[in-house]
């Protein structure tokens, strides 16, 4: 059995017939991310030209500031959601054929959004666990331990045969100054076959963009398309200092209507994207890696 652990930016056997697609959002830090029992973050990969596919209400997609959707001058806006799409996609030598499957992070051919629970995943179980160092009434916890995260979500999804891939991905939120901006997504990978996969890989797939509010106000989309991101709109980056592959807007998108109004002091500022949103490895568990010697 190949086991494979890491931690970055971690099972149950159920019936295809009945097991769905569920989800549950991380609300503890000022960064809000919806994680599904089928490894997708966020919401379902989207990069066409559609504007139709938004965010179901009460998830979200890496939103920051939370609570940021709205409705102004007649038009739903989906808010400061800077994730459209992410999840882990997975490839491995199974008897001879390379096998790949997505657990999120993928579309059709033209950039729509697809279903992956049932196709290439098997959703499983979905907890989340609140360890708060103050009750709801104001009393302290005594049961607070300061050791693990204030809110924990495990999801649990397994890849369709061939592939028997078990993944168990449990998420970290904090609500502490210098805390809440990030989440820690932690994946535990079992080899459940009967056989070694003597080649393959893990891929962390990420689509960032520097806000649904900032790309709907000046295109009416929120999409990685040929009319937004495309048109050197956004900048990718990478920090060599922290490790981080990172977003960015090429000016924050100033508002063009609202812009003066919105920059009057103790206003919200008249930039529509003016954060970045990024992701870095921080751990891989080495000591169960195959070596160079073990593959193909």
């Amino acid at each position: 059995m190949k086991h494979l652990f890491c931690l970055t930016i971690l099972f149950l056997h159920i019936s295809i017939s009945w097991s769905q697609r569920e989800s549950l959002t991380h609300t503890r830090s000022m960064l809000r991310q919806t994680i599904y029992n089928t490894g997708e973050l966020g919401r379902a990969l989207e990069g066409s030209n559609s504007t139709m596919v938004g965010l179901p209400l009460g998830t979200s997609a890496l939103e920051w500031p939370p609570n940021s959707r709205l409705t102004l001058d007649g038009t739903l806006y989906w808010g400061q959601q800077n994730g459209q799409g992410s999840g882990l996609v997975l490839r491995a030598l199974v008897r001879g054929v390379y096998e790949a499957r997505a657990c999120g992070g993928i579309t059709d051919g033209s950039g729509n959004a697809i279903a992956v629970a049932g196709v290439y995943v098997i959703p499983g179980s979905i907890t989340r666990t609140e360890n708060f160092p103050v009750l709801s009434d104001g009393s302290l916890n005594p049961g607070y331990n300061p050791d693990e995260a204030e809110e924990t979500i495990v999801a649990q999804y397994e890849t369709i045969e061939p592939m028997k891939l078990a993944i168990r991905q449990t998420s970290r939120a904090w609500s502490f100054p210098g805390y809440d901006g990030f989440i820690i997504i932690e994946y535990d990978i079992v080899n459940n076959d009967s056989i070694d996969y003597t080649d393959g890989f893990v891929m962390s797939q990420n689509a960032f963009s520097p806000s649904a509010f900032g790309l709907q106000r000046k295109y009416g989309v929120w999409n990685e398309s040929s009319v937004t991101s495309r048109s050197r709109e956004e900048y990718c980056r990478y920090s060599f200092s922290r490790l981080m592959t990172y977003v960015h807007s090429r000016d924050g998108f100033p508002d063009s209507v609202y812009f003066n109004e919105w920059s009057s002091p103790g206003n919200r500022g008249g930039l529509n994207s003016p954060q970045a949103i990024g992701v870095l490895p921080l751990h891989y568990d080495y000591e169960h890696l195959q070596h160079k010697t073990q593959t193909t």
